[in-house]
């Protein structure tokens, strides 16, 4: 694996390349991050990028705190046989009049831009620096995130001809979602964090039961008040254009133990049947 700091050497390198796929990161890596590595794998020349964006965080404490494991990060860059490491410095990829502000819209204000004022223009400004630096064919998001994937095949795909793949969120035994910020938990607080997860399933059994979106909220609401320690921020219902398709997405934020979490579940014929087929 190729670490490459410095744009200008990335930009030469990038130039070549026909069939790239790019992996943007913050780092602190999880099984998430390997399934989306593993799908890029698909293409020819395999890019991840690893910057902590301040950008997109509305709070420099949470700035600050965010989980920095560069050497185990590396290890599994190089366990998941990525080809180019883009590594730049905040000085660089910030550097004033060297990139341009995109704006997020009415879109970027609803959900997690409700509460993270400014969150998803930060995302798409560093997003679209990104594309512009490695020229990939394909990007490649987890839909943990469903609305900044939504936001970046809207804002982003067509601007820089590049197609937007999304993974489906990787979870552990107990249904948590990975998620870099759980390792801000204890080990109580994991457990309690399954509450989102929950509620989550209990919401895609409440759609295909026919249910009105205000009784699927109910009985979200019902399952996560049943964990004291999980303080609810939002939970609601949306559609989300992912992969050129319209999708119904349930989604919840809240906290556990003072650490932020964000979860979502698509619903759909294959999820009900998943989790009816478990009951």
């Amino acid at each position: 694996m190729r670490i490459v700091e410095s744009i200008k050497e990335m930009e030469e390198l990038c130039k070549s390349s026909s069939d790239s796929a790019v992996v943007p990161t913050m780092g602190a890596l999880h099984s998430g991050h390997v399934a989306l590595l593993k799908e890029a794998r698909k293409s020819e020349v395999v890019i991840a990028t690893l910057f902590v964006n301040p950008l997109q965080f509305n709070d420099s404490s949470d700035y600050e705190l965010y989980p920095r494991t560069l050497d185990e990060d590396i290890n599994i860059f190089n366990q998941c046989k990525v080809d180019i490491l883009f590594k730049p410095s905040k000085e660089d990829i910030l550097r004033p009049g060297s990139f341009q502000n995109i704006s997020a819209g009415y879109e970027g204000e609803l959900w997690e831009g409700k509460f993270r004022k400014g969150h998803f223009d930060g995302v798409l400004t560093i997003v679209n620096k990104i594309f512009q630096i490695t020229k990939p064919r394909r990007a490649i998001f987890g839909t943990k995130d469903i609305q900044q994937v939504a936001l970046i095949s809207d804002k982003l795909g067509r601007k820089h001809n590049v197609d937007i793949v999304s993974v489906e969120t990787v979870r552990n035994s107990d249904g948590l979602a990975f998620s870099s910020r759980n390792r801000l938990l204890s080990d109580k607080g994991l457990s309690k964090a399954t509450i989102i997860y929950n509620a989550l399933r209990e919401g895609v059994l409440e759609c295909g039961k026919g249910s009105s979106p205000e009784m699927v909220i109910k009985r979200i609401d019902q399952i996560l008040a049943s964990e004291p320690d999980f303080k609810k921020q939002y939970a609601g219902i949306d559609f989300f254009l992912i992969d050129g398709t319209k999708k119904l997405v349930i989604l919840v934020a809240g906290f556990v133990e003072g650490v932020r979490l964000i979860d979502n579940m698509i619903y759909d014929t294959h999820t009900y049947e998943k989790y009816s087929a478990s009951l």
